[in-house]
């Protein structure tokens, strides 16, 4: 198989564990578990720094796997093209990358939202908040479509496929809040 072409499914996927560990982590200091621990986060500055920090964060890494861009060779739309040019693979596997492009179609008009709200990070137009016009359940619906094109481009490349678990971050594992809440109810 193409080495250049597994090296770019690899990097994409070392991006895409980047992006999916941080927005676990975000995704649960905007809805904690208990609340004790949504009490607490909303009084504590550093949390509310740290969950945007996060968000930022999470909006850069999944910019760097959906742009266009000529300096993230690693991009799902990069490496669609280079599958398109390698004729071994758009012969046999034609109808998954159309299927793919019209994946990436459908996605296209969020796609550009959360590539203008990086963009307004960038400029630090928007510094200290996050985004009230892209929810949680938008970028639920976007990442799960993100992980279905991820997998079949790492099917078509490679023959393998990938368990999108958290390695580090899980919700049902991270009691640090709760500790904290429930020390300071406690003082």
């Amino acid at each position: 198989m193409d080495n250049k072409l597994e090296h770019k499914i690899e990097k994409a996927l070392v991006s895409y564990t980047k992006f999916k560990e941080n927005y676990n982590a975000c995704k649960y200091l905007n809805a904690p578990n208990t609340i004790q621990e949504e009490n607490y986060l909303k009084n504590s500055r550093y949390f509310k720094l740290i969950k945007i920090a996060l968000f930022r964060n999470c909006i850069i890494e999944l910019c760097k796997l959906t742009k266009g861009s000529k300096n993230n060779y690693f991009n799902i739309f990069f490496i669609v093209k280079s599958v398109k040019k390698n004729s071994k693979l758009s012969s046999k596997f034609n109808a998954e990358i159309n299927f793919i492009e019209t994946i990436l179609q459908d996605i296209e008009p969020l796609t550009k939202r959360i590539i203008n709200l990086r963009n307004d990070f960038i400029a630090h137009t928007k510094l200290n908040q996050l985004d009230p016009d892209i929810t949680f359940k938008e970028l639920d619906e976007y990442v799960l479509k993100i992980e279905d094109l991820l997998q079949k481009l790492l099917l078509l490349i490679k023959g393998s496929e990938i368990n999108f678990i958290p390695i580090l971050f899980n919700k049902e594992r991270f009691d640090i809040i709760s500790i904290l809440a429930e020390s300071k109810e406690k003082k």
